[in-house]
């Protein structure tokens, strides 16, 4: 069940008079010490109408608070702050089960007053009935009418205890009534036949009060491994149970309590739980023994082990991790920058990303690919070397793109900003006294290079000369010095190859520096 929070505010006529829906008879608060706690109203309604139901029970699981619904379907607690499960249930409906949290805005109040998501309570009258038939394939791929096989009756979408099943007769027919209307079910068949399992399930449309609804067949195949665990539902939020569903292979008369154990998965120490069974003992659920309900951090942060007998002698085993994922939600894009100065990118941390995805596109590709995955927690901002993203013997123009990821969402590519990373500095750069010819390794993608220059004692350099390039097919590009310092003009001078793509000009900062003794 969903968990709903009920928020305290400062609306005086709410706690005075009910919620909507309810009667207008005023409910007595009996607050806690020193304001704890403040009147809670839940309203138990018919699904369809929504009209308050009287003579139902709410129950406040675990903590031994029981009241009846009034004529207008309304009761009221009082409850502190904290994590509460309720059971709602009356004679002819369906029993329902729903988790909610009460928290306090203001426990300086003198009268904290009550809101409530939760007022309405929807019950299903258990009117409606089905009827069908189950069939098992066989090797052959012939079916025969099953008799003896197991029918059970799932309802998605709400919490229950209610346990609806029974067993097909000799032609393999099967009938089972009282069932909620107004909800589509799922028929489940099982059979046990020596050392194999076949199972098979069947959907309903949404039962009708008083009309028995026929189910289409439903065919029974052999699952492959027969000893596996049917069903492991991993818990959502902290406060969600971890429900194990037993193969009909399973002995569970001689299930013991040490039989599943839950584990710290890093710390390898076993951690307390709660146990309860339903579905006609086929059903366990685990809950946490902490009050806070299972810790919140990654999604294997526990380890359930389990080792039960089966109905043959031996032991059916399975070991499954699970955990509350800290980091939740979608994500929002990233926006880092590159600073050429130290050759580094950073961007802001996201709130609820746990890792980033590193995308890169290049002069020579320009479809983005997945890089690397890193890790960064903490207030930020992240810091990742450039190296970490290109290849630094390669000399492209790069194009880079991060993204958050978490356990639920990756962030939008297309939204994220895109840096230009020019890596487009020639390597090897030298001059030749003999010829006075200043020589460069080629780049690839270039498309002009640039020279800078600077004198000594001085500290910046100014665009002396731009090379264009010349299809030679060679790896190497010259250009005479005198092009550069002119005939008469000698001296010593320190410059730099600065690589051009299109518009995009090479990092000047990171560029090799070369001194030459100029003369002529």
């Amino acid at each position: 069940a969903t968990v709903k929070e009920i928020n305290f505010f400062t609306v005086a006529a709410a706690i005075l008079t009910g919620f909507v829906g309810c009667s207008d008879e005023t409910y007595d608060i009996n607050m806690g010490l020193q304001h704890q706690s403040a009147a809670v109203t839940l309203h138990a309604v018919r699904y369809d109408s929504h009209r308050g139901l009287d003579s139902t029970q709410i129950e406040i699981v675990g903590h031994g608070i029981a009241a009846i619904t009034d004529m207008t379907g309304c009761v009221t607690f009082a409850l502190p702050a904290g994590n509460y499960e309720l059971k709602a249930s009356r004679p002819g409906y369906l029993t329902v089960i729903e988790n909610f949290s009460v928290t306090l805005a203001n426990e300086q109040s003198d009268m904290p007053i009550v809101n409530t998501d939760l007022t309405d309570i929807e019950l299903h009258p258990l009117t409606g009935a089905i009827k069908g038939r189950v069939t098992t394939i066989l090797n052959d791929n012939e079916r025969r009418y099953q008799a003896g096989a197991e029918v059970r009756v799932k309802i998605a979408g709400i919490e229950t205890d209610a346990v609806f099943q029974t067993q097909t007769d000799n032609e393999g027919a099967y009938a089972i009534d009282s069932l909620p209307e107004g909800i589509a079910l799922t028929c489940e068949a099982r059979y046990f036949d020596g050392g194999s399992v076949y199972t098979g399930t069947q959907t309903t449309q949404e039962l009708r009060a008083d009309v028995t609804t026929n189910v289409a067949t439903i065919a029974m195949s052999c699952i492959e491994n027969s000893y596996q665990y049917d069903i492991f539902t991993r818990p959502a939020t902290q406060t969600d149970p971890l429900v194990i569903t037993f193969p009909v292979a399973a002995q569970l008369d001689d299930i013991r309590a040490d039989d599943i154990t839950v584990t710290n998965t890093a710390q390898n120490i076993q951690v307390g739980i709660v146990t309860s069974w339903s579905e006609g003992n086929r059903t366990l659920t685990i809950r946490t023994a902490d009050p806070n309900g299972w810790r919140s951090g990654s999604e294997t942060d526990y380890t359930v082990s389990v080792n039960v007998p089966n109905v043959e002698g031996g032991r059916l085993t399975a070991n499954e991790q699970f955990g509350i994922a800290k980091y939740t939600g979608e994500l929002a894009a990233v926006r880092c920058e590159y600073d050429p100065s130290t050759n580094m990118i950073s961007w802001p941390l996201l709130p609820n990303a746990s890792n980033y995805k590193i995308y890169v596109a290049s002069s020579d590709d320009n479809d983005y690919l997945f890089k690397t995955i890193v890790s960064f927690s903490g207030n930020g901002p992240a810091e990742l070397p450039i190296s970490t993203v290109i290849d630094e013997n390669d000399r492209k123009v790069y194009y880079v793109k991060i993204v958050g990821v978490n356990s639920q969402y990756e962030g939008n590519l297309a939204q994220a900003k895109e840096l230009t990373i020019a890596h487009i500095n020639p390597q090897s750069v030298f001059y030749d006294t003999g010829t006075k010819m200043i020589h460069w390794s080629e780049i690839d993608c270039a498309t002009a290079y640039r020279i800078y220059m600077k004198v000594p004692d001085t500290e910046s350099y100014t665009l002396k000369y731009t090379v264009p390039v010349t299809q030679n097919n060679t790896n190497d590009t010259s250009i005479s010095a005198i092009s550069v310092f002119g005939a008469n003009n000698v001296g010593t001078y320190y410059i730099k190859v600065i690589g051009v793509y299109n518009n995009i000009l090479g990092n000047i900062g990171t560029a090799e520096e070369l001194r030459i003794d100029y003369t002529y």
